[in-house]
């Protein structure tokens, strides 16, 4: 159904999702674990429902990944633990983008379900059937496609991305990712997932008080 987003002051969101290399520096920093190599691994998408690994993690998400690839198999905690850091690491307050941020954002000012239009043609994107070389694959690497007009690269595809709703109980990634339909990329699709979940189809994107 048609959602209603109020946004009640400027923000900065970052043009790529939080790379692999990104997420090496915090954990270099502060010598993190996260919750999948803590226990039970990562999930990975296999006979129709998610299965976990136990060697999956961040660092082996069970493709070839380089430096530059989104982060993945981080639940929600990880990611919240990323900006925390960054914030007093920095000057500045970063968070995860709420829905109606991040939406606003993935949109570009445009009213179609992908900011270029209604259909989601032919290597766009990185999402399943999409055209891409990395199309069922895997996730590839940020910055691969155009960014949208207000200059966001991977909003469409690439890797599902946490948002924060505000709620101890609902958790929400939006944006699709390389190994979902087309559908599933639309700017306005939510999933809501436990907030424990871990896969390599998930990753993040920061978000910046002004």
């Amino acid at each position: 159904p048609v959602v209603s987003y109020k946004i009640g002051s400027s923000f900065g969101i970052g043009e790529k999702e939080v790379s692999v290399q990104d997420f090496a520096t915090f954990v270099g920093a502060t010598n993190y674990v996260t919750e999948a190599e803590k226990s039970q691994g990562c999930a990975y998408y296999g006979d129709a429902e998610p299965k976990y690994d136990m060697e999956m993690n961040w660092r082996n998400p069970g493709y070839d990944q380089t430096q530059d690839h989104p982060v993945v198999c981080v639940t929600q905690k990880d990611a919240q633990a990323y900006v925390d850091w960054l914030s007093q690491s920095s000057d500045k307050t970063y968070r995860l983008p709420t829905e109606g941020e991040w939406e606003y954002a993935a949109r570009a000012g445009s009213e179609s379900d992908y900011w270029w239009g209604n259909a989601i043609g032919s290597n766009n994107a990185n999402c399943g059937w999409c055209g891409s070389e990395w199309s069922n694959k895997s996730a590839s690497p940020t910055a691969s496609f155009k960014r949208n007009s207000y200059g966001l690269y991977d909003v469409i595809g690439n890797v599902w991305e946490w948002s924060d709703t505000g709620s101890d109980v609902v958790s929400v990634v939006r944006g699709g990712a390389w190994n979902f339909a087309p559908s599933l990329a639309r700017v306005s699709t939510r999933l809501e997932i436990a907030a424990d979940f871990r896969s390599n189809y998930i990753g993040f994107r920061v978000a910046r008080d002004r």
